[in-house]
């Protein structure tokens, strides 16, 4: 176990001394790195407690240390996903378990270390603890997924594709390699209980799985971008309590066809009761940003470039981020993601139709047309014809 702890410790250092230098850090970045350090802290004082047993101050506890891994997978997860992430006094009060736990264990005589991984009964020390800290994980673990998943509805509102870094794919198998982890442990665990004697040792699970998670975290975590760099420009971003745009009188005569054309009227009760009741934003003024958008994605067609987004476009028609959301949910009841790629997959169909891109591939075309995956492509194409390119270039040939 000791070579294991070694190559761990030294993963650990070498990943958190690599985000802490880079030359743009982000506030993700900061929090993962600190929780790289305190993961090599607590490893290295694992490797002192097994080799130096006499020496090391037996009331200093490693198992305390379980209650920092949830709080900081969450934390790191909602400043990733976040588009103005920050941490206030209130998140430190999820590392009050650890402090509290760490206190318990150096006041009390028995060694909580011993008595989870290789006691053989049912001592009450185990049986608190190690509830204790199972309930912590998995209650951190749903909140982290719950975060991706909301994560996961956020981006379709940002951005105009898809793809594992600004997804995060890569935190669900991280996370699923770390419940991996810990339930082999705990089947370690809960053979020496049965068999009254250590007859397996739960450590080298453990710690190998955290070198690997190592591994892991240093590989994606170093190369994840600021997901919201592009979309977090403070020009665009608006306010929720910020007073609407004033309307001339010219934009409001011209309001008076336009809201009759392009959306359907909004009652009070509508706009008070959802989640933009306090934006400001009035249905005469969301009919004009209708106008200048439609107008905007039919003449410039930005949707040909692969990585538009939202920001993009409000840099574009110099239209708040929070207005131009607001009007495609409620105006036009679809999300900025949909919104573009239903220009795209019509682009796509008239160049299938076109006699002059018979000789390109139906990928050759998508990829022309703004899409950037041949999976999104195929998936979006389907859900809005009905059928797969391939089907309905035969079917039009």
């Amino acid at each position: 176990m000791e070579f294991i702890l070694h190559i761990g410790i030294a993963q650990f250092l070498f990943a958190a001394l690599l985000l802490l230098t880079k030359s743009r850090k982000a506030l993700s970045d900061y929090v993962l790195g600190c929780w790289l350090l305190l993961m090599t802290i607590f490893m290295g004082l694992t490797l002192l407690k097994v080799e130096f047993p006499q020496a090391f101050w037996g009331r200093l506890q490693m198992f305390p240390f379980f209650f920092t891994i949830g709080p900081f997978l969450f934390l790191y997860v909602r400043t990733l996903t976040r588009e103005r992430p920050r941490l206030e006094f209130a998140d430190s009060l999820h590392l009050l378990p650890f402090v509290i736990f760490s206190v318990a264990a150096v006041t009390m005589d028995s060694p909580v270390d011993e008595d989870i991984l290789q006691g053989n009964s049912f001592r009450f020390n185990r049986l608190s603890y190690s509830i204790s800290a199972l309930v912590s994980i998995g209650v951190y673990i749903l909140l982290t997924f719950w975060e991706l998943n909301r994560h996961q509805v956020n981006l379709q509102n940002l951005f105009s594709y898809t793809s594992a870094r600004i997804s995060l794919g890569w935190v669900r198998g991280v996370i699923v390699l770390f419940i991996a982890t810990i339930l082999i442990t705990l089947v370690g665990a809960l053979i020496n209980v049965g068999t009254g004697e250590q007859t397996v040792n739960p450590g080298i699970a453990l710690f190998l799985g955290f070198t690997v998670f190592a591994f892991a975290v240093t590989f994606f975590g170093i190369r994840q971008p600021d997901i919201f760099h592009r979309v977090a420009d403070p020009r665009f971003v608006d306010s929720l309590e910020e007073e609407p745009a004033p309307v001339s009188v010219s934009e409001a005569v011209s309001v008076a066809v336009a809201a009759e054309a392009v959306v359907e009227p909004i009652s009070p009760k509508d706009t008070a009761s959802n989640r933009y009741a306090r934006s400001g934003l009035t249905p005469a003024r969301m009919a004009i940003i209708i106008s200048d958008l439609e107008a905007y994605l039919a003449t410039e067609r930005p949707w040909l470039r692969r990585d538009l987004t939202i920001q993009d476009v409000c840099a574009d028609l110099d239209i708040p981020q929070h207005h131009l959301t607001q009007t495609i949910n409620e105006g036009l009841g679809k999300n900025f993601y949909t919104l573009v790629n239903e220009y795209r997959v019509e682009e796509v169909k008239l160049r299938l139709n076109d006699p002059r891109h018979a000789h390109l591939t139906v990928l050759a075309i998508a990829h022309d047309a703004g899409f950037n995956s041949k999976s999104t492509f195929n998936t979006v194409f389907k859900r809005m014809v009905g059928r797969t390119p391939s089907q309905f270039r035969k079917d039009h040939a």
